[in-house]
């Protein structure tokens, strides 16, 4: 019962034949499970029913086919190219089966590519949410290359229409800017940068606008040094 609940499948099953040959009087008994415990739920949950020692063999056994065939098709689906999907079946496999040599036996190189695209696909999801659309984009470009079989049309279409509606909104406060409304400007840039907070082109317009606050300061203060210089001449 410890064995199956640590997942340690092939240990359940040599236990298994072992109670068989002692006990061959009685090779499929019913296990006897407290009520209510973690044990019980466990096995309710997957057999449906008290576990008998038969059971608890086609379990196991069950357990390690399918962790093969999910190396299998991971190793299948890796040699193709289809990182998305051989990066499911091997979490899969591990989920199952931590402790079996099938799965211990995967080499590390491969092992390592799946965690390159993994840490790279979670990166994307995190720049994503918080609408760092450069580094997605630079993301979704690095995988594109990685995966063959990487749906990347729904955080490709988020940028596109982030950028859209960001240059919208900057050319809206370049507009506003050039007639003098500075409070029209203001509220545009606002938007734009809520769309795309990270956007290049943001940057680029807010320092133009303050190189053209410090001309227009210094192009201020050097008239009315001049006005002053020109009054203490006439005076």
């Amino acid at each position: 019962m410890q064995f199956a609940i640590q997942r340690r499948f092939e240990h359940v099953v040599m236990a298994t034949r072992f109670y068989r040959n002692i006990f061959s009087q009685d090779p499929n008994g019913v296990l006897q499970l407290k009520q209510g415990s973690d044990a019980e739920k466990m096995f309710a949950t997957s057999l449906g029913t008290s576990p008998t020692i038969g059971a608890l063999d086609a379990f196991a056994n069950e357990m390690i086919r399918d962790v093969d065939e999910a190396v299998q098709a991971f190793d299948q689906l890796l040699d193709r190219g289809d990182m998305a999907s051989a990066s499911k079946r091997i979490s899969e496999a591990f989920m199952i089966g931590e402790y079996l040599p099938r799965v211990r036996r995967v080499p590390m190189e491969r092992k390592l590519k799946v965690l390159d695209f993994t840490r790279d696909a979670n990166q994307l999801v995190s720049a994503m949410e918080v609408k760092d659309y450069t580094l997605a984009e630079t993301l979704i470009t690095k995988l594109r290359a990685l995966a063959k079989d990487l749906d990347y049309t729904k955080p490709q279409a988020a940028v596109e229409t982030a950028r859209t509606i960001a240059d919208m909104h900057l050319n809206k406060a370049k507009v506003a800017a050039m007639q003098g409304d500075q409070k029209g400007s203001a509220e545009a840039l606002t938007q734009a940068a809520g769309m795309w907070p990270t956007n290049p082109k943001l940057k680029e317009f807010t320092n133009m606008i303050g190189n053209n606050a410090d001309v227009k300061t210094q192009a201020a203060l050097d008239l009315d040094r001049a006005v002053a210089g020109n009054m203490a001449v006439a005076g």
